[in-house]
Formats: structure tokens, sequence, C-alpha cells
């Protein structure tokens, strides 16, 4: 099991892009509007090492929501339940703060809560957004915290990126990960769709836990998630992603790269999970993501959601000739009728996308 890293603070200290420095990629969505990250987003990443002779370091680094976001979609207490099953999961958490607007109440409650919290890790405080030494005096105000002295970063340009990695090796028992490999992703599934079309949910009865969250509002997952999970010896990596809609329709930037993600995800995958909401007729959406999916020539699984809601009007067989004439150029994809808010179907699902992987 690779050491887990969890970064925490409240919306705005840079927590987004500080995984992507860590993870030498850009994983995490990085925006100036607050509230940006929901669920936990995860990349597995190598440290580099810090002395002669050290090997790179496989991390988890988990990213969480800004804690006390005030969200227009009403998902804050969901937000701050992700952030509390990622803080009891973690091995190290990393603290942050923002250096050049300095503390404010929320810092405190959230320090106040890793202290009282089942947080049984060590935390590290981080304090970004310091460009330069110059301003390192304004960052040690974030020792009134309680958690010594602040690691000085600046997430965006990599300022004092060494430092923070020579803290985390301090800070982790690295007896429990001595020889500890990245582990295998298995088959990659990326599961696309329209808005509101139940991928969510889908992924978390894949894992067996609530690993992101679910809403009724559209537009709730933003970055893509990745959750990897094993059933019967197999191993699979969910891919879950924003919801698609027609590129005319996309408002502002946020949703232009949960977009792309998606788009992302369909090139990344071993296979592609296609969910349809059978509660509604298929869209330009659905037609459009099935156009992307065959550009990259990938297997895929054509998965009707909702299908306890939809079962009085069709049969299985009345919809698969539906679905014939309205997605042709996805004939050959095979059709599994699932429900996945019980549970029912999954494991077909899992099934046929090994095959075809296979």
């Amino acid at each position: 099991m690779l050491p887990k890293i969890v970064i925490v603070g409240r919306p705005n200290v840079g927590k987004s892009s500080l995984l992507n420095m860590l993870a030498g990629r850009k994983v995490s969505i990085v925006d100036p509007t607050a509230g940006v990250t929901r669920d936990r987003v995860s990349a597995i990443a190598h440290l580099p090492p810090t002395q002669p002779q050290e090997p790179q370091l496989p991390v988890e680094l988990i990213d969480t929501g800004g804690y006390g976001i005030e969200d227009a979609q009403q998902l804050t207490a969901q937000v701050e339940q992700q952030i509390s099953r990622g803080v009891a999961q973690a091995d190290l958490v990393l603290f942050v703060v923002d250096a050049q607007s300095g503390l404010v109440p929320l810092d405190r409650t959230v320090a106040d809560l890793l202290r009282t919290s089942e947080c049984r890790a060590p935390v590290v405080l981080v304090a970004n957004k310091v460009d330069s030494s110059a301003q390192e005096p304004t960052a040690y105000e974030a020792m009134e915290l309680g958690f010594g002295e602040p690691v000085m970063v600046s997430a965006v340009t990599g300022h004092n990126k060494h430092l923070l990695v020579e803290r985390i090796r301090d800070e982790l028992d690295l007896s429990r990960f001595s020889g500890v490999e990245a582990p295998d992703p298995g088959v990659l599934l990326a599961i696309v769709g329209k808005r509101n079309a139940g991928k969510s949910t889908l992924v978390n009865a894949l894992a067996g836990e609530e690993r992101v969250i679910v809403s009724e509002r559209e537009g709730t997952t933003r970055d893509a998630v990745d959750v990897r999970f094993e059933v019967d010896g197999h191993v699979f990596t969910a891919i879950d992603t924003a919801g698609v809609r027609k590129r005319k329709s996309l408002a502002g930037d946020i949703e232009f790269y949960s977009y792309h993600r998606a788009l992302r995800s369909i090139r990344r995958a071993d296979v592609c999970l296609l969910l349809i909401d059978a509660a509604v007729p298929v869209s330009q959406v659905d037609r459009q993501l099935a156009n992307e999916i065959l550009r990259h020539y990938r297997p895929t699984v054509l998965v009707v959601n909702k299908w306890d809601l939809a079962q009085q009007q069709h049969t299985q067989e009345e919809y698969a000739d539906y679905l014939g004439h309205t997605m042709q150029g996805l004939s050959f994809a095979p059709i599994v009728f699932i429900s996945a808010a019980r549970g029912e179907g999954v494991r077909d699902v899992l099934a046929m996308a090994l095959n075809l992987h296979e």
C-alpha cells in the first residue's frame, strides 16, 4: 500500500496547484473560482530522492475540496465528508495556507478540526504562494496555528519544492513503505456520459464506498477522478468524469477544462463505459461522445443506466433496437442494462469490460 498524502485547507489556498506540482503533471483543475475541487482527486507520484543512492518514493497524492466552501449547488456537507474520509485514511496531511493573504478564521477552523478529528497522521504546515525568499517573513504568521514552522513554497513556480519533498520524506515512516511499488492500475475504465446520467453513482457502486460525491444537481463532478478497486482478483481503475454537454453550452473555464478532461479520459482508457440515461431520450451529447470514442478506436460497453425507471415502457430488445437506430456508429458495442443506484447489473458491466479488454 502506498503512503497516502492528503492535502487540506480552506478554498483558494492553492491545494490543486500543490498536487500538480508534486505530481509533475496537471491532474487537478486549477481555477481562481472557490470550490472547484469537490471530490478527492488522487494521483500516483514518484517523489525524487533527496540523498545520493536514495530511491524515488512512490506515493498517492490526494487533493480535497476547500473546507468551508459556500457551494452554489449546496454540496458543502458532502465535500466536507469527503475531506474527513481522506484525512482519516492519511499517512501524512499537508495543511496548506495562503502566505499572501495571511491567516483567516477559516484557517484556524481547519487547524482545530485536524486536532480533534480522526486524523492520526503527522501534519505538515505548508505556506503557499511564497514566490521568493523576500516573501518568507510574512509566512511565519502561520506558526500561530500550532503545527510548527511552515514549509514555504510556491506551487505555481515550484519555489522550494525540494524542501517540501525533504519534509515529506522526514515525516513519513519510510520503514513501513520500503520496497513499496506503485500499484498496477489494472484495466482503465473511462466512465463517460452526459450530465446526470449516473456516472458517480456507478463509480461508488463499483468501488463499494462513497468515493465520489453523488447529487441530483447537474455538474457535480468536475475533475476526472481515478478510483482503483479489485473484484474477484481482477484490478480496475474507474475514471469518473464530468458530465458532458454541448460545447456551445459550456459556461466558463471550469466546464471547458472538465470537458477536455473527460475527452482525455477516453484517450487514456482501455475500455470505455458510455453511460446512457434510460429515463430520457438519447441526445446529441450521447452521439458526440460516441463519435469521440470511435475516433480513438476504444472498446466500448453501452451501459444503459436507470433501467428500473424505463423497463415499464420498453423491453430490453426494444431498447436495444432503439439504440441501434440512434447510435449507429456503436452498433458493434455490447449493451448492459443496469441500475447503478440499486447496484443491479454492475458485475455484468465489469465482466463485459474484462471480456473486451482481453
